[in-house]
């Protein structure tokens, strides 16, 4: 690995290259597909070329699903608020 190089430069560099084909995995993206239970299980060695591949083909089925383009997906994926704050927190009876 480069230093400063990691999956989410990498896989930007792969949707520019060709954004039919693949998207985009960052600590954002893994974050939402874990949290919509898509995340593909892999054994703990998988290598990042596994891991993207198997996470790959849950982005673009789940694009095309949708009806929209991989970038849009991406895009898509910064909408869903991080679990503390997707939950506001209701005030205590009593309390005003």
């Amino acid at each position: 690995m480069v230093d400063g190089l990691g999956p989410g430069v990498i896989t930007v560099i792969l949707h520019f290259v060709d954004p039919g084909r693949y998207g985009i995995l960052n600590n954002t993206s893994e974050r939402v597909i874990r949290g919509l239970g898509l995340f593909p299980e892999l054994p703990i060695t998988a290598s990042l070329s596994a891991r993207y591949e198997s996470v790959n083909r849950v982005m673009v089925q789940l694009a095309s699903a949708l009806e929209i383009d991989l970038g849009q997906l991406d895009s898509l994926w910064w909408q869903v608020p991080p679990p503390d704050l997707a939950r506001p927190s209701l005030p205590k009876a009593g309390v005003r």
